[in-house]
């Protein structure tokens, strides 16, 4: 469990990712788009195993188009969770743009980011993932079974970006369940 002094220090940090990872519109042109939970494995599970669970939330940014047959969306993605290894845990978050594409008529959607992410502590058992602060890219698949609710799979990777001296990355299955508003 985090101590009161690292959960007090993550805070400020958390907001101030907030604050620089908006994008430059204004906060009233962003439709609030889905919510649901993301449950995560890491790709290399040994002893020191990684799990992640996050709850999501996505928005709509004003940027969409048309290509042809495909739609572009483009959506600021957040999350707010807890990542477990090698026996420790802590709350992790993330925030950042992301861009939604489909066939039109079609139930699959492609999906593709990067998220800033927080922890409040960086090492987890014998494994330093070198700091806390990150990037998380992914890219990922997700079927609507209807015009609410939809099952994906994402692959993300989280790194600090060479940051901090340790720098070992966190490679993720995820799966995502969203319910669309």
């Amino acid at each position: 469990m985090p101590s009161p002094n690292r959960c007090n220090a993550f805070a400020p940090r958390f907001v101030a990712l907030l604050l620089i990872s908006l994008p430059a519109v204004p906060v009233w042109s962003m439709d609030f788009r889905a919510a649901g939970m993301r449950l995560a494995q890491d790709v290399d599970a040994d002893k020191n195993s990684f799990n992640q669970y996050d709850l999501i939330a996505r928005f709509s940014l004003p940027w969409s188009w048309a290509a042809g047959r495909w739609r572009f969306d483009t959506l600021l993605d957040a999350s707010v969770g807890m990542l477990k290894g090698g026996g420790d845990g802590s709350v992790i978050g993330s925030l950042g743009p992301a861009l939604e594409m489909w066939p039109e008529g079609s139930n699959w959607r492609i999906i593709a980011g990067i998220r800033p992410t927080l922890t409040d502590d960086g090492i987890y058992g014998e494994t330093d993932l070198g700091g806390n602060f990150y990037f998380t890219s992914f890219i990922g698949v997700r079927y609507q079974f209807s015009d609410r609710w939809g099952l994906g799979y994402q692959f993300s990777h989280m790194s600090n970006a060479g940051t901090n001296d340790d720098n070992p990355g966190l490679d993720l299955h995820n799966i995502v369940l969203l319910r669309s508003f």
